[in-house]
């Protein structure tokens, strides 16, 4: 992918999940890969608060053209209990 505009129904999309969300700079640097490989693939930044993380993981769990999410400040400790498994490295 090149364009923004070129994100289709094939496109496959990735998540980060933060509050506050304006100093996350990992999709740029993301989106930047993904078209330099012309990988069909993008991560789009979320405003996700902590009283509504639960609601929209389980919200994710349903959208089939989403491969995966990172979370960041504050949902890293939360976001376990969440989790259908979780390897004793990443507790």
């Amino acid at each position: 992918m090149t364009d923004i505009t070129q994100i289709s129904g094939t496109t496959r999309v990735f998540a980060i999940l933060a509050d506050p969300i304006h100093h996350v700079q990992t999709p740029q640097a993301m989106n930047r890969l993904f078209s330099s490989m012309g990988l069909d693939q993008v991560l789009v930044p979320f405003h996700v608060s902590p009283s509504d993380l639960e609601r929209v993981v389980n919200g994710l769990r349903g959208i089939k053209s989403l491969d995966g999410f990172i979370v960041t400040v504050p949902h890293k400790t939360a976001i376990v209990d969440l989790c259908d498994s979780v390897s004793e490295a990443a507790r």
